[in-house]
């Protein structure tokens, strides 16, 4: 008679937490964002849209204004659109696309660079009394507010790969800067390969070669006769599927098939996008 024994094993591990404590502070941030978050061309887009998104930490902070920098690859995203938003208030300069002809954002593969500033207003009541009106003029922009919406196209159509868009705030004295860089995804090949099988048929009877039948076996070479792979890209073939005996499964190796039983195997197959 054979038994299963369980055991459970417990290790203790005893700590010693010393606790010091010191004060932090911790400036307000202006924050600078990308959506969508993961900016991509497809494997047929032609242009992408984007928007600059502007928010604070603590939310809805009111500053005397923002400039902003946003550098980019002209040899891979081809400017299309730009404009500003209207409803922002304050003073705004820009945007304007210049050379980046100083690096100012240190990397030598951006080329290009959009520059637009944002300052509050003044205006004047009752006796002459100038006062000033923070921006921006948004009731409430704490899930963010758009700063600009740009299109760009896709210069190279045989480019695949990233371009990174970097940023350069000015932030009001009130306040540190948080603008992270974004890559720009350029999609080879979005297209699956497919398996096929012929004339539709999945479900095969095979002579069992013994008590376990391999399906390395010459007798499966009729099942894998059936089976076709085909790619728009890649050439792929029935030696590249992934057998496994569960859906998600890795391969299986040494695969075996008891006699007189009726066995489901998955197949998968991966082309060169993964």
């Amino acid at each position: 008679m054979n038994r299963r024994i369980s055991f459970t094993v417990r290790s203790v591990l005893s700590l010693l937490l010393l606790s010091s404590f010191s004060a932090f502070t911790f400036a307000d941030r202006q924050i600078v964002t990308i959506s969508p978050e993961m900016p991509a061309f497809g494997e047929n887009d032609q242009e992408i849209d984007l928007q600059v998104v502007y928010s604070t930490d603590p939310a809805n902070l009111a500053a005397t204004g923002l400039g902003l920098k946003l550098y980019f690859n002209s040899a891979l995203l081809e400017g299309l659109e730009l404009t500003a938003n209207e409803e922002l208030g304050g003073s705004r300069t820009g945007p304007s696309v210049q050379k980046d002809t100083s690096d100012g954002d240190g990397d030598p593969n951006t080329d290009f660079v959009i520059v637009t500033a944002w300052q509050e207003r003044t205006e004047t009541s009752g006796f002459g009394n100038v006062e000033s009106v923070p921006w921006p003029e948004v009731e409430d922009f704490s899930a963010g507010v758009a700063l600009l919406n740009i299109k760009f196209g896709r210069k190279d159509p045989a480019f695949s790969g990233t371009t990174t868009i970097n940023f350069a705030l000015e932030t009001a004295a009130c306040c540190e800067a948080q603008a992270e860089s974004v890559d720009v995804i350029f999609k080879d090949d979005e297209t699956p390969p497919e398996i096929s099988f012929k004339d539709d048929e999945r479900e095969f009877t095979v002579e069992a070669q013994g008590p376990q039948t391999s399906f390395g076996d010459p007798i499966f070479e009729t099942v894998l006769a059936a089976i076709s792979v085909s790619d728009n890209k890649d050439e792929l073939s029935v030696q590249s599927v992934v057998f496994s005996l569960t859906e998600d499964g890795a391969q299986t190796e040494n695969l075996s098939l008891p006699v007189g039983t009726s066995t489901a195997i998955f197949l998968r197959v991966y082309d060169s996008s993964g």
